[in-house]
């Protein structure tokens, strides 16, 4: 397939099998990417990339993506984050000329105000605050002007590889006998339920628990069903159902979601809900929008096993997909303080479809959408709301106010 044909691909995703399609009609002006591929015939593959994924902020979609396979430099090095309009340095990959709480005030000489107000359609009209895909857009810049200790300096920024980030699933000792439980994701779950298994004393006995997903990327909601038996008062049935959901049930969605869920059982990741999804793709083949029902929907109960326990549960606007349903399930428990900032705010539309083109470019779009969304009950931008809300400031640079915050309220 040469670009035309991948872009024209794209656009027929967008418009038939997007979950969003419906919702979002007319919501696309692709006839300019497609002039400006015919007309530009030396087009590299990190340029296509770049063009499709501009063509694909037209739907304001945080669960969606399209990459080059092929591309090693394109990280900055670098993660930031926006206080008061302020930009600072959070997080350090690879650069060695930035440091963790550099304020970045101008990005080639261009106020960080003006560059705030301008990335507002790559971060799908979030508030500054809540902002995330700075990467893409330092890739738009050569320069950055920072300060430090009252003193100015030009940074020529540099490309690093982007690397693949270590799945976190830990569980430790704090003091005061508090376990502190970090979850980076919840796409493997076999590790995640080990990690219960290995450690299902401790657990059993706690009174004061800590689960960080702050920084969860998602994966697989089920991974985390066996964990919320620990969350909930023993005795208490807790229904994990997330609500109503329409699944576009179009052939190429179906192809390429039982393809996924086959993938899954020969690596030997099973479970019930995994092979009724399964099943459910095999008999609405091809079937268009229809209402998702399980067959059984007490697969999605849990009866809780904790004893005399609080639990609270660290969240932030990094936490999202399989993040933000935990989130929402964790809130149902009584004894659960959810603390932190709110969620990412991804699942209006969800359960991704995963399609390559040529070997060489992949693409992830939502498959399902919310009834939530009907019921004018949408999270994009917004989120699972926290319990406790602690904002985000200069000082959680210095240490952990979050998880202070949490053993302190644990303590009372």
């Amino acid at each position: 397939m040469n670009y035309l044909e991948i872009f024209n691909d794209v656009v027929s995703i967008m418009r038939e099998d997007y979950s969003g399609c419906l919702d979002k009609k007319g919501w696309d002006n692709h006839e300019r990417y497609r002039e400006f591929i015919k007309v530009n015939k030396e087009l590299t593959d990190e340029e296509f990339s770049d063009l499709v994924n501009d063509y694909l902020l037209d739907f304001k979609e945080p669960h969606m993506w399209f990459r080059f396979k092929g591309a090693k430099n394109n990280n900055r090095g670098f993660k930031c984050r926006v206080w008061n309009n302020r930009l600072f340095v959070s997080e350090i990959s690879e650069s060695e000329e930035i440091e963790i709480g550099d304020e970045i005030i101008a990005l080639d000489q261009k106020n960080i105000l003006e560059v705030i107000k301008e990335s507002g359609r790559r971060n799908y009209g979030e508030k500054p605050e809540r902002m995330k895909r700075w990467n893409q857009v330092f890739q738009k810049y050569n320069t950055c002007t920072i300060l430090r200790n009252n003193e100015e300096k030009i940074i020529d920024m540099k490309f690093y590889e982007m690397k693949k980030q270590e799945n976190e699933y830990s569980l430790k000792v704090l003091d005061d006998e508090i376990l502190l439980m970090t979850l980076s994701d919840f796409m493997d779950q076999y590790k995640v339920e080990k990690l219960i298994e290995e450690n299902e004393d401790k657990l059993d006995s706690c009174e004061k628990l800590i689960i960080d997903v702050r920084n969860n990327g998602g994966g697989m909601d089920s991974s985390y069903y066996k964990l919320m038996e620990y969350l909930v008062p023993e005795g208490y049935e807790l229904d994990l159902d997330d609500g109503d959901m329409e699944i576009n049930y179009s052939k190429r969605n179906c192809d390429i979601r039982i393809k996924q869920f086959e993938g899954y059982l020969s690596q030997g990741i099973d479970s019930k809900l995994l092979r009724d999804f399964l099943e459910d793709l095999k008999k609405n083949y091809n079937k268009g929008f229809k209402v998702f029902k399980m067959e059984d929907e007490g697969d999605y109960k849990i009866t809780g096993r904790a004893k005399n326990r609080k639990v609270v549960v660290l969240c932030d606007m990094y936490c999202g997909s399989s993040g933000d349903a935990f989130i929402k399930a964790a809130k149902s428990s009584p004894i659960v303080t959810v603390m932190g900032r709110n969620s990412a705010g991804v699942t209006d539309y969800s359960n991704l479809a995963i399609i390559e083109f040529n070997n060489k470019f992949s693409m992830g779009y939502p498959t399902s959408r919310s009834c939530e969304i009907d019921k004018g009950k949408g999270i994009q931008n917004k989120g699972i709301e926290v319990h406790e809300y602690i904002p985000w400031t200069p000082e959680h640079l210095k240490k952990d106010m979050d998880l202070e915050k949490a053993i302190e309220f644990l303590n009372i």
